[in-house]
């Protein structure tokens, strides 16, 4: 079998199915409305569009198979929804891990691509309205992109230069680790055809609090919602959590 995942990828996979003869899946891992908004690349809707009418498709989300259903036209028998899963993380580190931070200030984090996809500009805004209320809140940007510049820019104009600290990208256990210094975490995506984000933070023993429409919350039914614009109700369950 041929195992593909996302648009790149496809016309490589069908090619290599029709040479040897056999059978392919192709995963979608988000769409390109997902990705980009209202500036859509042609080739992926195409591209996705054309494998998933020929082939059996793999998506992990309720949301995603709609997205798809409605977007490129696919008989909706030919999909398959597989949520994401995380491995055990084995147990607790022995050593006990240096803390930035003092005991005594709250960390609120967001961990992901900085790109509107992901609303850190929302988690910014957000941030504003938690630090009025909360004295000595730290918050934390993981993660790096198109829109960090511009975030940066956002956080001085918002008078939170002292309070918001950005880790630029990280991988392996130090993703790990960010989870585990945080008081919560909090996922603003736009758009999210899924959201491993919030089960990685669940895993770390981290409170999270999704978007409301997110793939997540289809099979993480106790994390508190909201919808990514509503920055007053996130900032009111961070200020519940940290209280």
């Amino acid at each position: 079998m041929i195992d593909c995942h996302d648009w790149i990828t496809y016309p490589a996979a069908q090619r290599a199915a029709r040479g040897i003869g056999s059978p392919l899946v192709a995963h979608i891992h988000a769409t390109e409305r997902d990705r980009s908004g209202a500036g859509e690349d042609p080739r992926s809707g195409a591209a996705s569009g054309r494998v998933c009418s020929r082939r059996p498709g793999h998506l992990h989300s309720l949301r995603m198979r709609r997205q798809v259903v409605e977007s490129y036209k696919v008989d909706p028998t030919r999909i398959h929804v597989v949520p994401w899963g995380l491995d055990d993380p084995g147990a607790a580190p022995e050593v006990p891990e240096p803390q930035p931070f003092p005991d005594d200030e709250p960390v609120v984090v967001f961990v992901g691509r900085v790109t509107r996809q992901k609303g850190p500009d929302y988690f910014i805004d957000m941030a504003r309205r938690v630090a009025d209320v909360v004295p000595r809140v730290r918050f934390v940007v993981v993660g790096t992109g198109d829109l960090l510049p511009r975030i940066i820019e956002r956080t001085v104009e918002l008078g939170l230069a002292e309070r918001v600290h950005f880790t630029g990208g990280v991988s392996g256990l130090d993703v790990d680790r960010a989870f585990r210094m945080a008081t919560v975490c909090v996922m603003p995506s736009v758009s999210e055809p899924f959201g491993l984000v919030a089960l990685e933070s669940l895993r770390n023993g981290t409170p999270v609090i999704v978007a409301r429409d997110a793939g997540v919350a289809e099979v993480v039914r106790n994390a508190l919602r909201a919808d990514f614009w509503d920055i007053e109700r996130m900032a009111d369950q961070v200020v519940g959590i940290i209280r």
